[in-house]
């Protein structure tokens, strides 16, 4: 053979191979079908002929593919903004044949030339990610190791990814819009549920979808910079899942988790039952929240806490390091295809949890000329008892856009804190909320325009209550032996939006419509001795409307390499508040611009810049507008007057992306910058037992913030080693009063957080990082700084396919100016063991060897500094035994 054959037999067989190893991998996002059959010039076999479509001057980059069948057939569906492109017939046994035909639905004939090739040896090696136009492809097997058991553990190892300890994944620093599984949204903002408990031995492929635009209506009208991922299962899987068991002591500890997953045609069910009290948080498979395109998703289902217990801010480290937890999590979600283009989801999820806290804390208040030094230790019982459900109907055509969703939630949460001074006081709250929703949605292409609606409508019941024995805050109830602050909030919010748009050449005009209209009453009284308070100073009805009327204008520029949009909204708000206790009304009429712009620039396929700016104004909360006490917490009393605040805000980004997967490059950097502009401010009044009155005075104040943050990350294939780094920088600088006295913080926050990950070696990797920060506030003319560095490494030694053993350790320093520096370092060994052939996977742990039992954290605010000493979970043994649920095929 020569060597121009050689060459020729490696391209086929490499071609062969990659194509094999994605088969499965391409998103179900097509929307032309291009089918054909092959017909051989002199009768050999047309089986498995390589089909590949291409862009006609780019041989290298693949669009779509496919096989043919043994009778020469082939259909594979196209997703390409081409207007022609590129078909491509690649076998060993015919010789290379190429059509350039029309990007549109067809089928047709393609005659084969014979052509033999005989083969000596060739070794084929294939890149573990593969990137296209608006997709990157990550293979699992290529990232996944002996420890790993979810999908989430391996995603956590792929370059350009961050997962947090909650499962939240984010993509070159930014979250994830979507996570789909085979194409479908079963879960929505709950997919930790299914990054967390699906097992990645059933997953061939994790795709990165870029640009991603989820409504096809509006598919290639209405540009995006959002990134979404898709799970590729691997060929025939159907069930899969998780079942676990863990028994530990000291004292005794469980674990016990079953979540079974059916992926099909037509349904995706995900269900799951999970109980433990070693540490594992069930709260963000149970109501995440998100942050994407610049708002906060969620928020419907959330429950609003009015009141509250003296809360405890943990350290930076793993919640199983502190967590003493009585977790339960009950969830059903089970997704219909109803037909080709329209789904119904059931999504259902119940949440129960008891946690025990346990600190101590020495909190120094900055007066004007003193201190005061209260020493507290607390004991705090968080219960936690939620149910929240949602039904879904939803459907995504071309055509059209609809989707309809209903939500309930009901949330009866109990918090209570005992606390230890001079005397114990105990502290209750009963956090009760109830909310019931709808959020419809249609959208319609009008040939190259578009037509928008969408509405909301959403309840609100939220009675809440806090209790003190013995009572509190003499300077407002005298001689009382217990109190009660209870605080009654109902609400009724309707959103009504019509949105419509028109594309002209490489402009689109999106014009907007919005009615919103909010009634809401916010009742408050406090309770002594059993008995109702009869003292205006003490209580609060406030009643209040709020209509605005919003208009909407925006034009949006496109081209291949830029896409600018600049928009000028304006709102026209009407206000109408009504004091029924201290006979007050306000009536307020505002009419305010919120102008942005924004812009994103690629000129190459591996760098994009974006740029964005905006200027808004919004009101204050008008429940914050109470001339009565109301007792937040325990040191904490509150009045206000019957004034509303109006909020400047001004703030713009700018952004920068590198991507480049085959050459093992990622990176961003960005810069941020926001000023906020208010009339009134907080007056923090401080007494002389350590509670605090906060009541609003009018005072012009500015806060100004700024943000400078980079990532890197390179992954070395032929190391198989991954180097990363992380860095920001912040600065806040703000008014604030104390004691009738203006006075200017300024705090600046500094981290660096390098990492490594080698697993270039068969028999051990190790996987190191750091995490340093350090904080310096200015108060006062004086400046204090704070540090914090952890380092974390992880050593695991595999002496063949079914054992290895793990080193997981953790050291953190805490440290303040001209104190002494507190270090804690805590270790993990870990020994699994696989059977060979079978799914099982037992694994022994003991947790926290040194039996570190304290960690101490310093932070400091405007008002006070804090040195807290934190209980930590003791040392632990624990026997898991896991295995996946799978298809018996697979």
């Amino acid at each position: 053979m020569n060597t121009f054959d050689k060459k020729r037999l490696f391209c086929h067989l490499y071609i062969t191979t990659l194509i094999f190893l994605l088969q499965t991998l391409a998103p179900s996002l097509a929307q032309v079908t291009i089918s054909g059959t092959l017909v051989s010039s002199d009768a050999t076999s047309v089986n498995g002929v390589n089909i590949i479509f291409h862009p006609p001057n780019n041989f290298q980059q693949i669009i779509a593919f496919g096989f043919s069948d043994n009778k020469g057939y082939f259909s594979v569906e196209i997703n390409s903004k081409e207007d022609s492109i590129a078909l491509t017939a690649k076998s060993l046994s015919f010789r290379d044949t190429t059509l350039v035909l029309a990007n549109k639905s067809q089928n047709l004939t393609l005659h084969l030339v014979s052509e033999t090739f005989n083969i000596k040896e060739v070794t084929v090696k294939g890149y573990p990610i593969i990137s296209g136009k608006d997709t990157t492809t990550y293979i699992v097997n290529a990232f996944a190791q002996e420890k790993d058991f979810s999908i989430g553990d391996v995603i956590s190892k792929m370059p350009g990814f961050e997962v947090s300890p909650s499962g939240k994944i984010s993509y070159m620093g930014r979250d994830i819009q979507k996570y789909y599984i085979e194409g479908q949204d079963l879960l929505g903002r709950r997919y930790p549920l299914a990054n967390k408990n699906l097992p990645y031995e059933s997953v061939s492929a994790v795709e990165v979808l870029h640009n991603h635009q989820p409504i096809k209506a509006i598919d290639g009208v209405i540009a995006t910079d959002a990134t979404s991922i898709n799970i590729r299962l691997k060929k025939n899987v159907t069930i899969t899942g998780t079942a676990q068991t863990t028994v530990g002591f000291s004292p005794l500890l469980w674990d016990i988790n079953l979540t079974p997953m059916l992926f099909q045609k037509n349904q995706q069910i995900i269900a799951s039952w999970q109980t433990n009290n070693i540490g594992n948080n069930l709260q963000f498979q149970h109501q995440p929240l998100t942050y994407s395109n610049g708002e906060l998703n969620g928020m419907i289902t959330l429950k609003p806490q009015l009141i509250s217990i003296p809360n405890i801010s943990f350290p930076n480290i793993p919640q199983n390091r502190y967590l003493d937890n009585n977790a339960h999590l009950v969830t059903y979600n089970h997704l219909i295809k109803l037909n080709s283009d329209t789904e119904l989801k059931i999504n259902g999820s119940y949440y129960r949890d008891n946690i025990d806290d346990v600190q101590s804390i020495t909190t120094k208040y900055f007066l004007e000329d003193s201190a005061l030094t209260i020493s507290e230790k607390q004991f705090n019982n968080l219960f936690r008892n939620s149910l929240i459900s949602n039904l879904t109907l939803t459907r995504n055509v071309s055509s059209v856009y609809l989707e309809n969703q209903l939500s309930y939630g009901l949330f009866r949460d109990k918090n209570a804190a005992n606390i230890f001074n001079s005397e114990m006081q105990q502290i209750n709250a009963e956090l009760y909320h109830q909310t019931l929703s709808n959020d419809f949605q249609i959208l319609i292409p009008i040939k190259k325009n578009f037509l928008q609606i969408n509405s909301v409508i959403d309840f609100n019941h939220s009675p809440q209550q806090l209790i003190f024995e013995p009572g509190v805050h003499s300077l407002v109830v005298e001689d009382s032996d217990g109190t009660v602050q209870q605080i009654l909030n109902k609400n009724l919010i309707t959103e009504n939006e019509a949105r419509y748009g028109l594309s002209f050449g490489d402009f689109i005009l999106s014009s907007s419509l919005a009615l919103n209209h909010e009634i809401q009453s916010h009742e408050t009284k406090i309770k002594s001795n059993g008995y109702l308070i009869d003292s205006d100073s003490l209580k609060n009805m406030l009643k209040w409307h709020q209509t605005t009327l919003e208009f909407r204008e925006s034009i949006e520029y496109k081209k291949k390499k830029l896409i600018l949009k600049i928009g000028f909204p304006l709102r026209y708000i009407i206000l109408d508040i009504d004091d029924h206790i201290h006979s007050a009304t306000n009536k307020t009429y505002n009419l305010l611009g919120n102008p942005f712009i924004s812009a994103n620039y690629k000129p190459s396929g591996y760098i994009s810049a974006n740029f964005s700016a905006n200027y808004s104004k919004t009101l204050s909360d008008p429940n914050k507008l109470t001339q009565g006490y109301i007792t937040i917490s325990h040191r904490l009393i509150q009045k206000n007057d019957m004034e509303i605040d109006l909020v400047s805000s001004a703030s713009y980004q700018t952004k920068v992306n590198f991507r480049n997967p085959l050459a093992g490059l990622w990176g961003t950097l960005s810069w941020q910058e926001s000023v906020n502009s208010k009339k009134f401010l907080t007056n923090q009044i401080s007494n002389d037992d350590g509670t605090f009155l906060y009541q609003a005075v009018r005072y012009d104040n500015r806060s100004h913030f700024r943000n400078l943050s980079s990532e890197f990350t390179w992954f070395i294939h032929d190391l198989k080693t991954t180097l990363g780094m992380k860095s920001r920088f912040n600065q806040t600088i703000s008014d604030y009063f104390l004691n009738g006295q203006p006075s200017k913080m300024q705090q600046k926050k500094y981290e660096l957080v390098p990492k490594i990950l080698y697993t270039g070696n068969r028999s051990w990797t190790v996987e190191y990082s750091c995490h340093f920060s350090k904080t310096s506030l200015q108060l006062y003319q004086s400046t204090s700084d704070i540090t914090e560095t952890g380092h974390n490494l992880n050593f695991f030694f595999y002496p063949n396919k079914q054992h290895s053993i793990g080193f997981e350790t953790e050291y953190f320093i805490f440290g303040r100016e001209n104190m002494k520096t507190v270090e804690s370092l805590f270790s993990n060994i870990v020994y699994r063991f696989n059977p060979n052939g079978r799914r099982i996977n037992i694994k022994l742990q003991c947790r926290n060897i040194f039996n570190t039992h304290k960690i101490v954290k310093t932070r400091e605010s405007n008002l006070a500094y804090l040195q807290t000493e934190y209980s930590l979970r003791p040392r632990e043994f624990l026997i898991t035994a896991s295995w996946s649920l799978r298809n018996p095929k697979h």
